[in-house]
Parts: C-alpha cells; structure tokens; sequence
C-alpha cells in the first residue's frame, strides 16, 4: 500500500508543524517574563504548553506573595514534569479529579486564563471554572463582566454560576 507510507509522513509533519508553533508561542510567552531565571525557562520547557499557561497564570495570581519567582517556577514545573500523582495534563493544580468536556486550544486557555486573572479569582473559582466548556466559562466571565462593580465577590459568584451550568449539564444528561 503505497498511500499508507505518505499518509504517516503527513501525520509526522503535521506534528512538527503543530510542536513548532507550540515551541514559537512558548518562546514568545516567556519573553514576557524576564524576572526568570535560565534554570526555571528550562524547567517550563519541559511542560505541555497547556500547563505552561496555566502554572505561568498560577504564578501571576501568586506573584504579590512570590518571594523568589524562579524558585516558585522551578520548583512547580519540576514537580509537574516528574508526574507527580495529584497532576494531570488537564489539571496540573491537581485540584480537580474530573476532565474538562472538550480539549481547549492553547489560545482558550490563554483566554480563560487571562479572564481569571482580571478579576483576581480565588483558586476555588478557577477549578470550578476549568471542570466548564469553555463556551460556558467564558459565559459566566464575560457576564461577571458586564456586571461590573455590582458583584461584591467575583469568585464567589464565579463559583455559583459554574456549580448552577454543571448542575444544568447534569439534568440534561440523566433525561
């Protein structure tokens, strides 16, 4: 079968392509960083880029309590990269045991991410965020939004909304 041959050459430049723009969007995301040490770019470099964005987010959420951000880096993505048990691709915060119902793009991620960090969401809030669609987590967000300063607590009304929409989700599964 000389078509199969071809068709696993697609496939492996396909991957290249996709792990050379993963690699290009890594490089640009940590020239943001530039209190970074080598040591701790290193060790992001060795996490998905999902994780990246999530662990750089995690930092940023951190950082006022961060006394030595390389530490902090370093110290978390070589935790994640040696597959500690509580640390999933999904969910590198280990705080969530279930998946989220569809694979995000990086850039939904990014986009959720950056969308928690304007409002300085608690840690609760992100995971009941993350379990979400990201149709609907941007949903909730974009609404919390728009609401502007008439929310006393973001997180708090990010976490109602995300346990009413898996609650809805549930009843529309068991029907």
């Amino acid at each position: 079968m000389p078509g199969a041959e071809g068709d696993g050459h697609a496939k492996d430049a396909s991957t290249a392509a996709q792990d050379s723009a993963e690699a290009e969007q890594l490089h640009m995301l940590l020239q943001n960083y530039i209190e970074l040490d080598s040591r701790a770019k290193e060790a992001l470099r060795s996490l998905s880029l999902a994780q990246v964005i999530k662990l750089l987010s995690e930092y940023e959420h951190k950082k006022p309590s961060i006394r030595n951000p390389s530490g902090f880096i370093y110290k978390t993505a070589l935790r994640w990269s040696e597959g500690n048990s509580a640390v999933e691709e999904d969910d590198p915060f280990g705080s969530v045991p279930q998946q989220p119902p569809e694979q995000r793009t990086p850039q939904q991620e990014m986009e959720i991410e950056a969308l928690m960090n304007r409002h300085n969401l608690n840690d609760a809030a992100r995971s009941l965020l993350r379990q979400l669609s990201h149709r609907t987590a941007v949903r909730i967000l974009n609404d919390l939004e728009s609401k502007g300063s008439t929310v006393r607590n973001p997180s708090a009304y990010c976490s109602t909304a995300a346990r009413k929409a898996r609650q809805r989700d549930e009843r529309r599964k068991q029907h």
